[in-house]
């Protein structure tokens, strides 16, 4: 009678039942416990935090400089400034609602230094139940105070601010909530890339795309051997 053997543990027990496997395996499920554990309490925790963030790229609408000829009138106001377009984005990144009753001081988008705002409007809004709205009656002091009925998490709206001044002008959010004393902000610490360095990019990331795609083919193709091999 012919005796079976197993060639695939070469005469010792399979690879899959070595003590390192179990040991390995029972580090994943305590890691994989750790963070679920984590992510649970991440996620139970109820606070408010209202953020901004200016965007980075701000379009010059007019460049005083090169329209010394003209004379510019905006709403009936003489223009002898750059104007410059910039949006920013303010919502509730927490996940407590903000009401408007939670407002301890009045929250306003300022620029900095102080320049006349031409125009504030609203761009988009998360959804209409938030009741958001500004205040455009202190525009020539530099200020827009907003205000809200509800912010739940991640409710809150688009703004654009055409004022006259430079894109180096700064743009905050000044105010203090229930349980927050000052706004968040996100700044952007990235490169503005011009459109030629946006190109060189995009092929750069085409040339490392494909060579990941070609690794891991290979590595597929040397593991299928491998498996080929243990059972041969």
């Amino acid at each position: 009678m012919k005796q079976w053997k197993d060639k695939s543990s070469k005469g010792g027990i399979p690879w899959w039942s070595s003590a390192w496997v179990g040991l390995v395996g029972t580090a994943v499920g305590i890691l994989i416990a750790i963070l679920g554990i984590a992510y649970t309490y991440w996620s139970n925790q109820r606070f408010r935090q209202l953020t901004y963030y200016v965007y980075p790229i701000r379009t010059v609408v007019l460049r005083r400089e090169e329209a010394t000829g003209l004379r510019v009138i905006f709403r009936g106001q003489d223009i002898t400034t750059d104007v410059t377009a910039a949006q920013l984005t303010i919502w509730n990144q927490g996940r407590e609602p903000i009401y408007r009753s939670d407002i301890l001081r009045e929250v306003r988008l300022e620029t900095v230094p102080p320049v006349k705002i031409l125009e504030a409007t609203i761009r988009k809004v998360s959804r209409g139940e938030t009741g958001f709205a500004i205040d455009v009656s202190r525009l020539a002091q530099g200020m827009v105070p907003v205000r809200w009925t509800i912010l739940e998490h991640n409710d809150g709206a688009i703004l654009q601010l055409i004022y006259a001044g430079s894109p180096l002008t700064d743009i905050s959010v000044d105010g203090s909530i229930v349980g927050q004393r000052s706004i968040s902000t996100i700044e952007f610490r990235g490169k503005i890339l011009s459109p030629s360095d946006q190109l060189a990019a995009l092929e750069r990331s085409k040339r490392v795309t494909g060579g990941l795609a070609v690794f891991s083919v290979s590595i597929a193709i040397v593991a299928s051997l491998l498996l080929l091999g243990l059972r041969g």
